[in-house]
């Protein structure tokens, strides 16, 4: 969206494009139009004074149900936390929001975040933006999916073993995870402390650089960030100058990681090209370590079960993640500690090998997107895969243990135009020179975004209707649920009523089984 667009103006586009596509792809879980809106008046009132209201005046944005919002649920797509709603914003919502840009809505997650696929009971399964039967990767799903469609110029994910690089290989788009501690997390959960990176998914490299200037910086609530570091991350991502200079490492397995042949295929090409665009020295090189799976796991899921462990009371929590919190029960404190200790030695054999080379070219995933009715998955390269979590985000989840900054790209596509992505990995602090070869890697070999046909339009659900006519705001539908791919409501959803006006679902969940809950405003 081009600058000289109004805050009104990118509001009405950006929840426009929510009805035409979320009702296909359920990537967002909750639009508040009216909250945007009134959002969006206000910042015009204040250019109207010659007040300057921020470098993202005119952009919308989408904050991942994960993420904290003030007055908003976050329920990371759990039953079990569907009351929490926050107090106040994450550090990088609050700064999205100060420069000028409005969030329109909140993008759907796998339970606790756990999966490297988007479902759950509560809001249901994430489609992805090229094929909608297909996974949209997540955790960022539904964050990855509603961008690529179009839906404003910016999606916030988190990332602690590929949450925004999984579905940005998926889904097409950038998307990136900054050095640990560059973007800051409070106020948030304790889960994932030392693995999760909050990063933007976008459209462009240009727009991922403008984000994360507005993104970075240090809090003071949040001791694990990071001073200023002074760097211009908007200019790397605009200019990315002479590459010529840099020594590059590529790896198409990093010594250890099974993968589809198409994806070797492109990735070889994509190495060839990226070296020609440059000019750059590429060798193929990887540090020679084991894989880091049994360490990551170890964190992992004693991470489960420490944060949302608790939870399991309730008994609102899924099977898929009560498996996942329970794996780490039995984690004894030498065992989890051990495994942290792990990770360092890994981070420490990480940097030495970046001595050697500035950046590491590896594909972004081991596949393109599999079906949306599995977890994962059934194969790579014509070898099952493993049972436990996700074992085909190995390119991604070494950098969480780092904490290097690691940017996926689209490059050449899969088997029937599925998105595949290139990632590039650079040194911890580095994330502008990271950008800037994200950015020379757009110029040589540019991508084109998903596009999907407008969902046709539906009527009304006849417990709408009698809602509406009843004065009220909330509509529950018996004998379907949020999860079936056929529920006849969506976030962000336009429905025609009989009195001539028109509805728009704010969200449909599923609180209890075999219910469908509606709440919805009026279009003014």
């Amino acid at each position: 969206m081009a600058e000289a667009v109004t805050p009104v103006a990118g509001v009405e586009a950006a929840l426009a494009r929510i009805a035409a596509v979320n009702p296909v792809v359920n990537a967002l879980c909750l639009v508040d139009a009216e909250a945007a809106r009134e959002r969006a008046r206000a910042l015009e009132e204040r250019l109207e004074r010659g007040e300057d209201t921020g470098p993202l005046t005119g952009w919308t944005f989408t904050v991942k149900d994960a993420m904290r919002q003030a007055g908003y649920p976050t329920t990371a797509g759990s039953r079990a936390l569907m009351d929490a709603v926050a107090d106040a914003s994450t550090a990088c919502v609050a700064r999205l929001e100060a420069a000028g840009a409005v969030a329109v809505a909140r993008s759907n997650v796998p339970e606790f975040c756990y999966r490297g696929t988007t479902r759950n009971e509560l809001y249901g399964q994430s489609g992805n933006p090229f094929a909608p039967d297909r996974s949209a990767g997540g955790s960022s799903g539904g964050a990855a999916g509603a961008v690529a469609l179009g839906v404003g110029e910016l999606a916030l994910g988190s990332d602690g073993g590929g949450s925004v690089r999984i579905p940005a290989s998926f889904c097409g788009t950038v998307g990136l995870k900054p050095t640990y501690g560059l973007v800051p997390r409070a106020p948030d959960g304790a889960g994932w402390l030392l693995l999760t990176h909050f990063g933007p998914l976008t459209r462009t490299v240009a727009d991922c650089g403008r984000a994360l200037d507005v993104m970075a910086g240090p809090d003071p609530l949040d001791p694990l960030c990071l001073p200023a570091l002074g760097r211009d991350y908007a200019a790397a991502a605009h200019a990315p100058g002479d590459l010529s200079g840099l020594r590059i490492a590529a790896s198409d397995d990093l010594g250890y990681i099974r993968l589809d042949r198409e994806v070797r295929e492109r990735f070889a090409e994509a190495v060839a090209a990226f070296a020609a665009a440059t000019g750059a020295t590429v060798e193929w090189a990887d540090p020679g370590l084991a894989s880091p799976l049994d360490t990551w796991n170890a964190i992992a899921c004693g991470d489960n079960s420490a944060s949302e462990g608790p939870l399991l009371a309730t008994g609102l929590v899924g099977d898929d993640a009560r498996a996942l919190i329970e794996a780490g029960h039995g984690l004894s404190a030498e065992e989890y500690v051990a495994a942290r200790n792990a990770a360092h030695e890994i981070a420490t054999a990480w940097a030495a090998f970046h001595r050697r080379y500035d950046l590491l070219l590896t594909p972004t995933m081991e596949c393109v997107a599999f079906p949306l009715a599995d977890w994962a998955p059934r194969e790579l390269d014509g070898q099952p895969i493993g049972e436990f979590y996700d074992d085909y985000c190995h390119f991604c989840y070494p950098f969480n243990l780092t904490g290097q900054p690691a940017i996926s790209v689209p490059m050449a596509p899969g088997s029937g135009g599925l998105p595949l992505g290139l990632q590039i990995a650079g040194r911890r602090f580095e994330d502008d020179l990271v950008l800037r070869a994200a950015a020379a890697w757009e110029r040589a070999q540019p991508w084109e975004t998903a596009s999907l046909p407008p969902a046709p339009a539906r009527p009304a659900p006849a417990e709408l209707g009698a809602a509406v006519a009843a004065g009220q705001r909330v509509a529950t539908i018996a004998g379907t649920e949020a999860w079936s791919l056929d529920a006849p409501v969506r976030a962000g959803e336009l429905f025609a009523l009989d009195d001539g006006r028109t509805a728009r679902a704010v969200r449909a969940w599923s609180p209890k089984a075999g219910e469908l809950e509606v709440s919805f405003q009026l279009e003014p």
